[in-house]
C-alpha cells in the first residue's frame, strides 16, 4: 500500500514538474516567433506567459507541500532546489520584462546561461533516479515481507 501511495505521489509531482518546467522555459524561449515589434502586443504576450508560469509554479508548489510527509525527504529537498531555480527565472522575468524594475543585465535567463539549464536538467535527472530507486526498494521490501510471511505460515 505504501508503494502505491508513493508511486501515485511521484506521478502527480512529476506531471506538475514537467508543466512548470515547460512554462518556465517558455518565458523566454531561444527561438521566439510569438513576439512582435509592437510593444503593446509584446507586453501582453509577456503577461500571458507569466500567468501560465505562475499557475504551473503554484500547482507544483502545492503538491510538494501537500505530500511532503509521504515521500522521501531527500527527494523533497531536491524538488525544492529545482523549484528555487524555476522561481528565480519567473521572478526575474516579472521584474525585468513586466515590471521593469530591474535591467536585463541584472540577471542571466536560461536562454543566456546554458550552465543553469544543465544544472536544472541534472537535478531533474537525479531526482528521477532517486524516485526510481525509492520505489524499487519499496517493491523489493514488499516482496521480501510477503515471502517471509509465506515461510512463517509453512
Amino acid at each position: 500500500m505504501q508503494f502505491e501511495k508513493e508511486f501515485n505521489i511521484y506521478i502527480e509531482i512529476w506531471e506538475k514538474l514537467f508543466k512548470v518546467k515547460k512554462f518556465t522555459l517558455s518565458l523566454l524561449p531561444i527561438f521566439d516567433d510569438k513576439l512582435t515589434d509592437d510593444l503593446v502586443e509584446r507586453e501582453k504576450e509577456y503577461v500571458r506567459r507569466y500567468k501560465k508560469f505562475v499557475k504551473a509554479y503554484n500547482s507544483f508548489s502545492k503538491v510538494l507541500i501537500k505530500y511532503k510527509p509521504f515521500y522521501n525527504e531527500i527527494i523533497y529537498t531536491k524538488l525544492v532546489e529545482i523549484r528555487k531555480i524555476l522561481y528565480d527565472e519567473g521572478k526575474y522575468f516579472n521584474e525585468i520584462k513586466i515590471k521593469k524594475t530591474l535591467k536585463h543585465s541584472d540577471y542571466l535567463f536560461f536562454m543566456h546561461n546554458p550552465e543553469k539549464v544543465e544544472k536544472l536538467e541534472m537535478l531533474i535527472m537525479e531526482t528521477s533516479e532517486m524516485m526510481k530507486i525509492t520505489l524499487k526498494d519499496f517493491k523489493l521490501g514488499e516482496y521480501q515481507k510477503k515471502n517471509n510471511e509465506r515461510k512463517s505460515h509453512s
